[in-house]
């Protein structure tokens, strides 16, 4: 391998990239041959799908690739070479690769060698400085600076970003334009909402603690005492009715304003509830379907007070589990009683469950329950349903429709497949 294959693939290689990209853009007239006007040519018509004769800054990054430009030199073009301009015609990307005219600036020009030397020595401290800066200085990715970024860019005004749109947003985040490359062709076909762009670009706004990995005593040990030092009691992290709202249209994909049980559970996972959580708020619902204003009551208001007294036919008896409401005290007896039954869920249940297996008849009766139109066919609000009603935990419904993934409708043999082989997927929470 030479120097002229070696250097463009080292210039991304950590600290080591800094100096031979250094090296490259002041000594590589001396050592790298130019590329012709063909390659060019090829090069930009290869990213031109459109045929409209221009390219923008995500298109002009995807050409420097096609050309064998390292990411760095790339980086180095794109953002510093291009700076008010939007998209480049041919001669302007063939000028972008090779000035015309010299910068009256530039000491190679009068000093050959040592004047390249002064230029490579000016490059490594602006790569060193700009990185520190870039880390330090760099846009904050909170709420108010992602849904400005995404309104700018929002250019049709319709509530949507398409990849174009992305990737002009992501370079105002200062995002590297291999980063941008990599977003921009997973978003392809796509348009993303200002929900799903804040969470593309930042990542998940909450997330459930990672003590609810820990087995048996994990999910207990969150939820009563973290979640205890929240304010909403026990419930998960304070969420805003703004975070609440965004979290709900964007699961309500149908957008008729109601959200059935697994979509609450995604809904809730979106907000950073753990399955622990979400199992006891989705078995406090009477209904199977609530609007937003009942979702906000169930966050705000779960779990609900207990009553004193618990009727059995006529007869009044006191009502043990009250005592999970005086504080302190409560904690501990709730966690108590949350550890004992998960230790017998991930023990004696699960053996039990793994050895049962649910004859056919019993399936068929669930299976006809839920066809309410008589199809012969089950849609995901009623897998969703069918699967509660023979005691699988939310975690597993959610688990075995993943498994089926965009499968809308299911056959009985279908369901059947997915009730009797769910041991290969399904874990008791």
């Amino acid at each position: 391998m030479g120097v002229t294959d070696f250097l463009p693939k080292a210039h991304d290689v950590p600290v080591l990239g800094i100096f031979t990209h250094a090296f490259a853009d002041n000594f590589g007239d001396y050592v790298f041959k130019k590329l012709s006007p063909e390659e060019i040519r090829q090069a930009f018509d290869a990213v031109d799908t459109d045929k409209s004769g221009t390219l923008d800054k995500t298109e002009i990054a995807a050409a420097l690739r096609q050309a064998g430009y390292a990411e760095r030199k790339i980086q180095h073009l794109v953002v510093e070479k291009m700076v008010g301009k939007e998209e480049l015609d041919f001669e302007g990307f063939q000028e972008l690769l090779y000035p015309k005219e010299p910068d009256p600036l530039d000491p190679a020009q009068y000093v050959p060698i040592l004047g390249n030397t002064v230029n490579m020595l000016g490059t490594l401290c602006n790569e060193s400085v700009g990185q520190l800066v870039h880390h330090t200085c760099g846009p904050q990715l909170t709420d108010e600076v992602l849904e400005k970024v995404f309104g700018e860019l929002d250019q049709d005004g319709n509530g949507a970003m398409c990849p174009k749109e992305l990737g002009g947003a992501l370079r105002r985040l200062w995002f590297s334009e291999s980063k941008i490359a990599a977003m921009v062709e997973a978003a392809k076909g796509r348009d993303y909402s200002c929900y799903e762009f804040k969470k593309l670009v930042r990542g998940p706004k909450y997330s459930a603690s990672v003590l609810n990995y820990v087995p048996i005593v994990g999910p207990a040990v969150s939820t009563h005492i973290l979640g205890s030092m929240d304010v909403d009691h026990g419930c998960g992290p304070y969420t805003p009715d703004k975070d609440m709202r965004e979290a709900f249209d964007h699961i309500d994909k149908n957008k008729n304003g109601k959200l059935h049980k697994t979509e609450v559970g995604d809904v809730l996972r979106e907000l950073g509830r753990s399955e622990h959580q979400i199992q006891k708020m989705l078995d406090s619902l009477p209904a199977e379907d609530i609007d937003f204003e009942a979702f906000k009551q169930l966050l705000q208001e779960f779990p609900a007070r207990r009553e004193f007294i618990k009727w059995f036919g006529r007869v009044p008896v006191p009502n043990p589990a009250k005592v999970h409401d005086v504080p302190l005290v409560g904690t501990v007896t709730e966690l108590t009683q949350d550890t004992l039954v998960d230790t017998y869920s991930a023990t004696a249940q699960a053996a039990f469950r793994s050895l049962r297996k649910l004859p056919d008849p019993d399936l068929r009766a669930q299976f006809d329950l839920f066809d309410k139109d008589k199809s012969g066919k089950l849609e995901k609000k009623e897998q969703g349903e069918a699967m509660r009603s023979l005691g699988l935990y939310e975690s597993e419904v959610k688990k075995a429709l993943e498994h089926a993934g965009d499968k809308a409708m299911m056959t009985f043999d279908e369901f059947v497949d997915m009730v009797r082989n769910g041991g290969r997927w399904f874990t008791a929470r």
